[in-house]
């Protein structure tokens, strides 16, 4: 299914969760030079459909072109709230979760992990009806970008496709089955999408992202009340706070 996966720059791992795709060493300035870290992880499929029922009954999570048809308050919806916020048990214990994923994520890496009380996450729901589905996009691509992640919280035979740059172009999208309770954390910066939903169902799914202190340092120091992303990473929380 992915060609990627048998790319001779495809690191080897003995942990299956970890696929990272790195240039050669170069001989020369003008050698391509990519590091693609991407690590997967599967949680309960219980948590993920008691979240999935949560955001069913707060009516979070639906696209923009669906919203503008039924009501313009929803236009910017997944701006305006942080899912990491709501006083729920399952989101404290998915927080818990992605936060272990993390840590080893950055183990594998051979990075040094930031602590909980310096690392923030938001999320927002993403609901997905038939024939609707996410563009490719990046969640960011600036000198502060860290990571970000999805959670599926259906099972319905879809995926989430990333575009691997230098690569993918020769090589295909790579594929990534959207299962009950899998997660996937990439780098921010990773350009992804979601094929439309033709499963005549509703396809649930979180959406997050994590920033460091040099992300709210930057806000501190260039501060914009209209900025509509400054005021949308304010929303984020302190692993260590939830």
């Amino acid at each position: 299914m992915n060609q990627l996966d048998n790319h001779p720059t495809k690191i080897p791992y003995s942990n299956p969760k970890m696929n990272r795709w790195k240039s050669w060493r170069a001989n020369t300035r003008f050698a391509p030079n990519f590091d693609i870290p991407i690590y997967t992880d599967k949680y309960e499929d219980s948590l993920a459909q008691s979240i999935a029922d949560l955001i069913s009954d707060n009516d979070v999570g639906m696209s923009s072109d669906v919203a503008n048809a039924l009501n313009t308050t929803y236009q910017r919806q997944w701006a305006m709230y942080n899912i990491f916020d709501w006083d729920s048990q399952d989101v404290k214990q998915l927080a818990n979760n992605i936060y272990e994923s993390y840590f080893s994520f950055m183990e594998l890496l051979q990075a040094n992990p930031l602590p909980k009380d310096k690392l923030w996450i938001r999320g927002w729901a993403v609901v997905l009806t038939e024939g609707e589905r996410l563009e490719t996009h990046c969640h960011a691509f600036h000198e502060n970008t860290y990571l970000s992640g999805n959670v599926s919280l259906s099972d319905l035979g879809t995926t989430t496709d990333y575009w691997f740059p230098s690569l993918s172009l020769y090589f295909d999208w790579w594929r990534c089955p959207n299962k009950l309770g899998s997660i996937t954390l990439f780098p921010s910066w990773l350009e992804h999408r979601v094929e439309p939903n033709d499963t005549g169902e509703l396809r649930y799914s979180i959406g997050f992202d994590l920033f460091t202190e040099h992300t709210f340092r930057f806000i501190e120091e260039n501060r914009k009340e209209n900025s509509e992303n400054q005021n949308v990473i304010l929303l984020s929380k302190k692993f260590s706070d939830i």
